[in-house]
């Protein structure tokens, strides 16, 4: 095994590395743009309001960064809605109940902010149909219970 000089013909020279990373020496970002609330809102240059507010210790027009997970975990959903279960549930026994707790578990959850909506309005959907036969498969067994009384 022979050393030899790095430096020597021949020999790749290594590359010269500048200074290490500094954060705090790095040039600021550029404000973001300030726009309306909302894309329906009249555009007027003399009265805007930031997009969002800035959190404590961050100076004004950055946005504190968004908080990361570790791999493999996801952030919480809401909880689905007791009542748009009930209404899915309902819809099958007894129609027009289940299209009243659908109707009821929409706005429990517009309100609350919980998830459910489509077991609601499946709810509704089914319980009407099923209400539907429910309501001529009675009037028809009166029908035939009037007319077999002979």
């Amino acid at each position: 095994m022979s050393l030899q000089h790095p430096h020597e013909p021949g020999q790749q020279q290594p590359e010269e590395q500048g200074p290490p990373f500094d954060p705090a020496q790095q040039p600021p970002y550029p404000a973001p743009p300030q726009e309306p609330l909302s894309p329906h809102a009249p555009h007027s240059d003399a009265q805007q309001s930031p997009v969002w507010q800035a959190a404590p210790g961050v100076p004004a027009g950055y946005a504190a960064p968004p908080v990361a997970l570790a791999p493999g975990v996801l952030p919480a959903r809401a909880p689905i809605g007791g009542l748009s279960i009930a209404s899915f549930v309902v819809s099958f026994f007894a129609g027009l109940i289940g299209v009243v707790l659908g109707v009821c578990a929409l706005r429990q959850n517009w309100v609350r902010g919980t998830r459910g909506n489509v077991l609601a309005w499946a709810g509704i959907i089914l319980g009407a149909i099923f209400g539907v036969a429910q309501v001529w498969l009675a009037i028809l067994m009166f029908w035939v219970a009037s007319n077999s009384m002979v």
